[in-house]
């Protein structure tokens, strides 16, 4: 997929919360942005859909092993 540059000003507070969920997810705000504008579309790539399944399916099996304990 060829990717073109898009830009903007949004509010301070909507950059502070990009790098909180970047620190916690190891995205960049590119790519957060990126997932925000195919949300807002109603797109997403299979590529994302797949990641955030095996995501999904790892926490599903921690739940799993700690109710367990």
């Amino acid at each position: 997929m060829r990717l073109a540059l898009v830009a903007g000003r949004v509010p301070q507070s909507y950059v502070d919360q990009l790098d909180q969920i970047g620190e916690s997810t190891g995205k960049c705000q590119s790519e957060l942005v990126r997932e925000a504008i195919a949300a807002y579309l109603d797109k997403t790539e299979p590529a994302s859909v797949e990641k955030m399944n095996r995501k999904l399916n790892q926490l599903e099996k921690q739940v799993k092993a700690l109710r367990l304990l």
